[in-house]
C-alpha cells in the first residue's frame, strides 16, 4: 500500500513539475518574442533615421532638432544649411542664407529626370491676371524647386508645378544657426 502512495507523490509531482516547466518555458518564449518585436521596432527606428539623414544620398547632415526632424549642415568655409526631409513624400526642403543676406529655398524631389531640363507652369493672379511663373530645374538629376525671400520665410511654404508639390511648416523650424553664421561671416575685425 506504501508503493501505492509513493507512485501518486511520484506522478503529483510529475504533473506539478511539468505544469512549472510549461509554464517556464511559455514565459521564455513570450520574453524572446516581446525582445525581439522590440529590438526590431528600435532597429528600424533607427534605419529610418539613418535613411533621413542619407536621403537621396546627401552626406553630412546632422540632427539639429531630432524632435521636429530639422537637420543641420555645416561645411567649413559655407554658411550652414538646414533641411528637413518628407520621406513619405519624396522630397526635402532646404534653407540656407546667401552671402548678400537673402534666404533661400530648396525643394529637392526624388525624382530622376535629364541635366537641365526644366517644368514649367504659368499661374494667374488676380482679377488684373497677374502672372507667376512656377520652375522646377533638373540639378544633378533631381528636380528641384527654388524660391528666395528678403526677410525670413513666412510660416508655411507651399507649391504646386506640374505633378509636383509640397507644403512645408517652417514655423518650427529655428532660423537662428543660419543668422549667427551670417552675422559671424559679415564682422570685420576693426
Amino acid at each position: 500500500m506504501q508503493l501505492y502512495y509513493y507512485s501518486i507523490f511520484f506522478i503529483v509531482m510529475a504533473l506539478y513539475t511539468s505544469r512549472l516547466l510549461t509554464v517556464a518555458i511559455v514565459f521564455v518564449l513570450l520574453t524572446i518574442g516581446a525582445g525581439a518585436f522590440f529590438s526590431y521596432k528600435s532597429m528600424s527606428k533607427h534605419a529610418l533615421k539613418r535613411e533621413e539623414l542619407n536621403f537621396m544620398g546627401s552626406k553630412g547632415w546632422s540632427w539639429f532638432d531630432e524632435k521636429r526632424r530639422v537637420q543641420i549642415k555645416r561645411v567649413e568655409g559655407d554658411l550652414p544649411a538646414l533641411r528637413k526631409v518628407y520621406v513619405d513624400e519624396n522630397y526635402a526642403a532646404l534653407l540656407t542664407i546667401s552671402d548678400s543676406g537673402r534666404y533661400r529655398g530648396f525643394v529637392f524631389f526624388d525624382e530622376p529626370c535629364e541635366e537641365g531640363s526644366a517644368i514649367t507652369e504659368t499661374k494667374y493672379y488676380g482679377a488684373d491676371g497677374e502672372q507667376n511663373i512656377d520652375v522646377l530645374h533638373c540639378i544633378q538629376g533631381k528636380l528641384v524647386f527654388m524660391k528666395s525671400w528678403a526677410t525670413p520665410p513666412e510660416t508655411r511654404w507651399e507649391g504646386n508645378v506640374g505633378d509636383f508639390s509640397f507644403s512645408v511648416s517652417l514655423e518650427d523650424w529655428d532660423l537662428k544657426p543660419l543668422q549667427k553664421a551670417y552675422y559671424k561671416s559679415r564682422a570685420v575685425l576693426i
